[in-house]
């Protein structure tokens, strides 16, 4: 408040509201977030929630931190009660219109991005490490989720809905699973080819022994959020399948093996993920990546990777601490849909004469499928690079496994070769 020069501010963006004062709830589906406002002057802090909202231990531990508690409509007229010549800072781009308009006469809007939606981004050592942890736990979710449709799910007679319903049951016996970080989507065949696809009763369709399953899911675990996408070959595949899957692999694999200067922006590194497909006349019409929440909203900003400029984006420089997402695609209107899909962190790399760089460090894991990869496709280096993920992958998720889920492991990891 103090470098905005401000007197108050109005906290209005649920995400931040929890993020600030390290709460959740479940007011809003697939966020765990609740229905607020907080009010801080340089002498006071102000929640504002629903009556019955917050319990009698969070009350307390509230109370010790100097947070008091008014009712959830009761925000307006707080602000209204603002003396003459306060400096009111709020973000216009979350606030509603009834907020802004309760800034009494004689004091000062100031309508200034929130300076929390910086310091949200930036995950510390702890949440870095929790993330760590929420990703192995979903790894192992996954890799028995992915074994179950490459020898299971057709002989089963496995929809798209009920095979969405698979991977909530494997992710309901984590210890640390809550609830879905969105709305999951399977999508089989030239379904794949719409974007944010969503199976409903009217559109399910069995899936089959043959062509791509796109499978974009992620859940919410108590250490942190996770958003991971698949592509899957449930039997023989196309040429022209495999070859799409194929540039899109090498274009989250160039994201991915990114080394970058300090200060460089998420528009800078777009073209390494679209450079592959680019370079045979193909695109997504998608962001190529979005930055994660820590147990809050899948899709974060400030960051993002996108080779848009648009007149009033804020250019994000990427720091150490955050997270987005590496997910290229292609699609093919009424054949099929290919994404590939990481969480990647930001780390710092070195500090040389040059200057300072940073590097990026894989956390999801799970397999890629290498029955949708033409190796003769892959450099050398993507090759090993490839290999590599594997290698880490199987070295992770293997000590968790059952036997029979390991042995399938470690041949999917095996190393590819030409």
């Amino acid at each position: 408040m103090a470098d905005e020069g401000a007197d108050a501010f109005v906290v209005t963006a649920l995400d931040e509201l929890a993020w600030l004062l390290d709460l959740r709830g479940n007011d809003v589906a697939c966020t765990p977030v609740f229905l607020g406002f907080l009010l801080l002057t340089k002498e006071d802090a102000v929640l504002c929630a629903r009556a019955g909202a917050v319990g009698e231990e969070v009350k307390a531990s509230l109370a010790a931190d100097g947070v008091r508690l008014a009712d959830y409509e009761g925000i307006y007229g707080l602000v209204r009660a603002l003396p003459r010549g306060t400096r009111v800072l709020l973000d216009g781009a979350t606030a509603n219109y009834r907020l802004t308009q309760s800034v009494p006469d004689g004091a000062e809007t100031l309508d200034r991005p929130s300076p929390i939606v910086p310091m949200k981004a930036v995950k510390n050592a702890v949440e870095q490490e929790n993330l760590r942890r929420a990703h192995l736990a979903d790894g192992i979710v996954l890799t028995r989720f992915l074994r179950w449709l490459k020898c299971d799910a057709v002989r089963e007679g496995a929809t798209e809905l009920s095979a969405a319903a698979k991977l909530e049951e494997y992710r309901r016996e984590s210890a640390d699973y809550l609830e879905p970080s969105f709305d999951p989507i399977l999508a089989y065949g030239p379904h794949g080819a719409i974007v944010h696809y969503e199976a409903t009763e009217e559109t399910d369709v069995p899936l089959e022994a043959h062509g791509l399953l796109l499978a974009d899911t992620g859940g919410h675990y108590r250490t942190g959020t996770t958003d991971v996408t698949r592509t899957v070959a449930l039997g023989p595949v196309a040429e022209e399948e495999k070859r799409a899957c194929t540039l899109v692999l090498r274009g989250h694999l160039a994201l991915a093996a990114a080394r970058f200067r300090a200060g460089v922006t998420g528009e800078n590194l777009d073209i390494l993920a679209r450079g592959p497909l680019w370079d045979e006349g193909l695109d997504y019409n998608h962001g190529t990546g979005h930055g994660v929440g820590y147990l809050l909203s899948v899709h974060e900003g400030p960051q993002r990777i996108h080779w848009s400029i648009a007149s009033n984006a804020r250019h994000t420089a990427l720091e150490p601490g955050m997270i987005f997402s590496d997910e290229p695609g292609l699609y093919l209107a009424g054949k099929f849909g290919v994404r590939l899909e990481n969480l990647l962190l930001v780390r710092e790399a070195e500090t040389n004469a040059y200057g300072r760089f940073l590097s990026l460090e894989p956390l999801t894991l799970a397999p890629f499928d290498r029955d949708t990869i033409d190796p003769s496709l892959l450099s050398d280096r993507e090759l090993a690079q490839l290999n590599a993920y594997h290698a880490r992958v199987y070295e992770a998720l293997a000590p968790h496994l059952d036997a029979e889920t390991r042995a399938w492991l470690r041949g999917v990891t095996a190393p590819l070769g030409k």
